[in-house]
């Protein structure tokens, strides 16, 4: 199971060790709206575990963690959890190392109705979020929901 981790130990993860952020909603939902350095990464690809190798072939230390975030955590914890089967698969570790995944708690609509940093496409500031469905977006502050 992921370990759910908080805005304020996320936050603090991102600034002091190596860590992945692996946005796992889809490609119009991550262009309006993402973390700082996250890679967004499609749950349903049937490539996944080739992404993820390749990810941690070219940036792996020993002490990365992978934090896993989506609308509302759902998408989010899936790939989280399929993360650790991929490890268990390959005894546990990679490269000698158990990984460590993380799943943002609350998603990123708790992230946004917090007021925290988000870039768009271009990298620039934004406060939108892409609403997912009609569900999810109720659950964003009417002012922080992107027209889709």
């Amino acid at each position: 199971m992921p370990t759910p981790v908080q805005h304020d130990a996320f936050r603090l993860l991102l600034r002091c060790i190596v860590v992945e952020v692996s946005d796992t909603r889809s490609a119009s939902e991550f262009a309006i709206s993402h973390l700082e350095g996250a890679v967004n990464i499609d749950p349903k690809s049937d490539k996944l575990q080739e992404i993820v190798q390749k990810l941690l072939r070219d940036g792996y230390k020993p002490s990365m963690r992978i934090l896993c975030y989506c609308t509302v955590g759902y998408r989010s914890s899936l790939m989280a959890q399929t993360l650790n089967r991929m490890q268990q698969e390959d005894d546990g570790q990679i490269q000698g190392t158990p990984l460590k995944v993380f799943n943002l708690e609350g998603g990123f609509v708790k992230w946004a109705n917090e007021g925290r940093a988000m870039l768009d496409h271009h990298g620039n500031i934004t406060r939108l979020v892409h609403p997912c469905n009609s569900t999810w977006g109720s659950l964003l502050e009417p002012e922080l929901r992107a027209q889709v």
